[in-house]
C-alpha cells in the first residue's frame, strides 16, 4: 500500500527544494513550516543522518473545503512535503485532500 507520492531527482539536494518550494507555490501552496530533521537528530541525539528536509505545506483554499467538510480533519494539517537524501535525492507528498 502507498501513502504517498515519490519522485527521484538528480539535482543537488538545496536545489530540489528550492524548486520544490517554487512549484508549491505556483499551484497554490504556501510553505508554513520548514524542518531540518538532519540538524534536529545530530543536535538533539548527535547522531549523523542524511539531508532529510519536512515542508509543511498549505493551500488555503483546499483547507477551507476540508475543514467545512469535516472538522477534525485539521489533525492532518498542513499537508506534508518530505525531501531527503539517501544515494539520490527523492521527493515525496503524503496522498491526502492536498493533492487534489
Amino acid at each position: 500500500m502507498f501513502y504517498y507520492f515519490a519522485k527521484t531527482l538528480e539535482i543537488p539536494f538545496d536545489h530540489a527544494i528550492n524548486k520544490t518550494v517554487a512549484g508549491l507555490e505556483a499551484e497554490g501552496f504556501g510553505v508554513l513550516t520548514t524542518i531540518d530533521v538532519q540538524k534536529i537528530l545530530k543536535k538533539k541525539l548527535d547522531v549523523e543522518f542524511p539531508k532529510y528536509t519536512i515542508l509543511g505545506v498549505c493551500n488555503p483554499h483546499f483547507a477551507l473545503k476540508a475543514l467545512q467538510t469535516e472538522d477534525k480533519i485539521g489533525t492532518m494539517l498542513p499537508c506534508v512535503r518530505r525531501q531527503h537524501l539517501w544515494n539520490r535525492f527523492r521527493s515525496g507528498l503524503r496522498e491526502s485532500f492536498c493533492s487534489s
